[in-house]
């Protein structure tokens, strides 16, 4: 109280008006003789002089900022939570031809704090005892997992159906679309609350694609046909997609890595079928080697997913590559007009490894200059760093 007493004094003196100007002494009136007085006389009073106010002298004026000022100024603004000042009194700097070198760095943080101020400002720091904001989940893979399982839930219901032999047409539609239905709903409601990265979703997907192919060939090489066929099939995508849903969870694999280890099984399955043009072999032989090769062409994309790390959009152009060199070496031998299958199983795979190869020393810069076009355009997001000595401290980052 005696604080606040004392501010209320201070801003009613320095409110009050000036004391108004004193009045013109009036003329001496006459001297009467008074009467004698016992005791020493009193001296006589002075007359006070009227007070003096002298001219108000101008305030001098404040130096102009300097660039640097301007910018820590504009930089001390932004970091209050004024995004959108802040930039405008960036960008009158990058535009003064006195700012030098300075303006460039001036524009690029301009660029930022455009940013922040459309995306709301930058994050506070949460009051104490506030609830813990909840992280996000990545869940990037999620629609592409619910469109496949879409798919092979339809693939599943009709395998169900011929495992039971339904024969009529109508029930047979009724368990596909169950089947799609179902691989739609579960997949939904399975990652509500879940992460689903994209490496994941593509993984499970093709973990179903290829246990299918594992169970489909390999109930042939065994002999299986019509409803044992269909279980044999049926239980190899089943299991690799549970197994590979459980293993991933807490692990999830790049997408890049997977794109590869598909690469892999597929131009495998095709060399093997290739080869099996070369050799003319049917049944179970046939099956063998098609599962051998895709199986093999599975592993030597694992093995080079671990060792180098491609983009999807690399692993992607290789495959593009390898397409071409396919398409280009089966057209040769038949714009020649040659005939016979070993003819055009070797000018395949020939074309298949030259395509593969061109493509792989063509596109070896591939993600790099990805990166160096990200770093070109720019980045910018919220950055909370972690003290030596005990809290957070949050801020904007940025590459440019």
């Amino acid at each position: 109280m005696t604080a606040l007493a004392l501010s209320l004094t201070l801003l009613l003196a320095a409110t009050a008006p000036a004391d108004p100007p004193a009045e013109p002494p009036a003329a001496p009136a006459a001297i009467e003789p008074s009467a004698p007085q016992d005791g020493p006389a009193a001296p006589p009073e002075r007359p006070t002089s009227p007070a003096v106010h002298g001219p108000m002298l101008p305030r001098p004026a404040m130096p102009p900022l300097t660039p640097r000022q301007r910018y820590d100024a504009a930089v001390e603004r932004l970091l209050a939570g004024d995004a959108a000042g802040a930039a405008a009194d960036l960008e009158a700097l990058a535009a003064d031809p006195d700012a030098g070198a300075l303006a460039l760095t001036a524009g690029e943080v301009a660029s930022l704090a455009r940013e922040v101020a459309r995306r709301g400002g930058l994050p506070l720091a949460r009051e104490p005892g506030a609830p813990a904001a909840r992280p996000r989940l990545d869940r990037s893979g999620r629609a592409e997992l619910a469109l496949y399982q879409t798919f092979y839930g339809a693939g599943v219901g009709a395998s169900v159906a011929g495992l039971l032999g339904v024969e009529d047409s109508r029930a047979f539609i009724a368990f596909t679309l169950a089947g799609s239905a179902t691989g739609l709903t579960l997949s939904l409601t399975t990652t509500r609350d879940q992460p689903m990265p994209a490496g994941r979703a593509d993984a499970i997907n093709s973990a179903a694609t290829w246990g299918t192919f594992n169970g489909s060939l390999g109930g042939a090489v065994l002999g299986l046909e019509g409803r044992g066929l269909l279980a044999s099939s049926l239980a190899g995508g089943l299991g690799a997609l549970f197994i590979t849903a459980g293993t991933t969870r807490d692990r999830p694999p790049a997408l890049g890595d997977v794109a590869l280890v598909n690469s892999g099984g597929i131009w495998g399955a095709v060399t093997g079928g290739l080869l099996l043009a070369m050799v003319d072999t049917t049944g179970r032989a046939a099956s063998t080697v098609v599962l051998l090769t895709g199986d093999a062409g599975l592993i030597v994309g694992a093995l080079l997913a671990r060792r180098y790390q491609l983009s999807r959009g690399h692993a992607l152009v290789i495959d593009a590559g390898g397409v071409l060199g396919l398409l280009a070496g089966l057209a040769l031998p038949a714009m020649a007009g040659a005939e016979g299958g070993g003819t055009y199983g070797i000018a395949g795979l020939l074309g298949l490894a030259a395509g593969l190869g061109t493509a792989a020393v063509m596109s070896r810069d591939w993600d790099d200059q990805a990166e160096a076009a990200t770093a070109a355009a720019g980045s910018v997001g919220p950055a909370t760093i972690r003290l030596q000595g005990g809290g957070l401290a949050y801020g904007l980052a940025g590459r440019f």
